[in-house]
């Protein structure tokens, strides 16, 4: 692409901050758009260390598209924004835009790619650049970085190389890539907004598996969480007993036992057993599975069913 890219960056989560960084290295920065009426702090905070304005506007109706007018960008570069970006939005930057999406689109589009990717049980991924359409993800692709998935990989750890790769990655997109693009193919997927009941333990229906990777999935938030005594319970680590073929007829639900030699509290489930090796109870210190039974033995002795 010929010319100089005036940039406005619209983010709205630290994920991105790295490859703000970077872009500011490299490339005329004009301003920062975040979302909806607040901006992650540490963007604002470097934002503000480098002189740049930050807007956080409700919408973006033609006050706020004359604001951004006034900042002379002509090109938009967003990067985990959660926002969608009308066409007359979009008609303000002459050289055109860039979105950076973590997934392999078509694959896993929407606001929640990282934590899709390990609830599917996904061993590969990846970072797609795309130019931004009205529709949602639809884009084509300037380009794309993969990724492995780990088996012990979680949100966080996921979170840390998608901001790793793309900051890397984003510089020579923008020199090189630009000029050429390709349309999405093969069928599309989707991943939704996240809502605190998807963190709730259904022990009638999920898998040892299935409760392994939302555990891994919703680490940050909404934690993956049952009910043990009338009180919310936390896991924070656990592995799903596949290669052991440890099974139970008992009620799903119900805790049957506990490993002192792999620190592990044993819990049946539909299919297979889940060894518990870290919990919290709500509002209390993270511990080990064989702290949780030492202060809970009297309640722990009668086979206590989960829900």
């Amino acid at each position: 692409m010929s010319g100089k890219l005036d940039i406005l960056f619209a983010a709205n989560d630290s994920i991105a901050l790295r490859t703000l960084q970077e872009v500011c290295g490299s490339f005329n920065v004009v301003g920062v758009l975040s979302g909806k009426g607040r901006a992650e702090p540490q963007i604002s905070a470097f934002a503000k260390e480098m002189g740049l304005p930050v807007l956080t506007p409700e919408r973006l109706s033609q006050a706020e598209r004359d604001q951004v007018s006034a900042l002379g960008a002509n090109f938009l570069l967003s990067f985990s924004i959660s926002r969608i970006f009308g066409p007359k939005f979009l008609s303000l930057f002459s050289k055109g835009s860039m979105n950076i999406h973590p997934s392999l689109l078509p694959s896993l589009r929407g606001p929640s790619p990282i934590q899709y990717s390990i609830l599917e049980g996904l061993e590969r991924s990846g970072i797609s650049f795309q130019s931004i359409s009205l529709g949602m993800d639809e884009g084509d692709i300037y380009h794309s970085v993969l990724f492995d998935i780990a088996h012990d990989d979680d949100t966080l750890s996921l979170r840390e190389k998608v901001s790793l790769l793309a900051s890397q990655a984003v510089c020579d997109v923008l020199r090189n890539h630009l000029d050429s693009r390709t349309a999405q193919s093969g069928e599309a997927s989707y991943s939704r907004q996240i809502s605190k009941d998807d963190g709730r333990v259904d022990f009638q229906n999920d898998s040892a598996v299935r409760i392994s990777r939302k555990v891994r999935a919703y680490c940050i938030w909404p934690k993956c969480y049952c009910y043990f005594n009338g009180e919310l319970l936390f896991f924070e680590s656990v592995e799903a007993d596949g290669a052991a073929g440890l099974r139970s007829d008992a009620k799903p639900g119900t805790i049957i036992g506990f490993d002192s030699g792999r620190g592990s509290m044993n819990v049946a489930t539909v299919d297979g057993v889940l060894r518990v090796m870290r919990l919290r109870k709500d509002k209390r210190k993270s511990m080990g599975a064989m702290d949780f039974y030492n202060g809970n033995r009297k309640l722990l002795s009668s086979g206590v069913v989960l829900e």
